[in-house]
């Protein structure tokens, strides 16, 4: 799927790293709209309704989820490995996108089916930088695999 700007599901507890991070995937136009969870159940929930074009842009899944680990609840490793073993949602790019920089963290991450691991920085152009190399890997250098409605 060749897009300019891609539907985004972002699962982060942190407002601040949120509109950050928000700000530079609609900024880069990586994402033409981001959607927002709080936390692990509300995203699954919100992935496995059919009811979904709440909010969403046309009913549509999401082309990737950028998604944190220590969430309240369920861990992101926890809905990593739920979406990854759903027949629908198992083909969605997701990034892990966190403060741990754990190698069990990170090797449970890939193990899950990860299919990036982005260490969040403290210095917002150093984030900037990065979010820039996902945008140009997957808007140039690969395909996003389609996820059926």
């Amino acid at each position: 799927m060749a897009s300019d700007a891609y539907l985004v599901l972002l699962v982060d507890d942190n407002d601040d790293h949120c509109m950050l991070i928000e700000d530079m995937l609609l900024g880069q136009d990586f994402a033409r709209q981001v959607v927002r969870f709080p936390d692990a159940e509300t995203a699954l929930a919100h992935l496995l309704d059919p009811e979904r074009s709440r909010g969403t842009d046309e009913g549509r899944l999401p082309d990737f989820i950028f998604l944190d680990i220590r969430l309240p609840g369920m861990t992101g490793i926890e809905l990593l490995q739920q979406l990854k073993a759903h027949t629908l949602l198992k083909r969605i790019p997701i990034i892990m996108l966190t403060t741990s920089e754990r190698a069990e963290e990170i090797n449970a991450s890939y193990e899950a089916g990860a299919c990036g691991y982005i260490v969040k920085p403290v210095d917002f152009a150093v984030l900037a930088e990065k979010i820039s190399a996902v945008r140009q890997y997957w808007g140039q250098a690969s395909e996003v695999p389609a996820a059926p409605l």
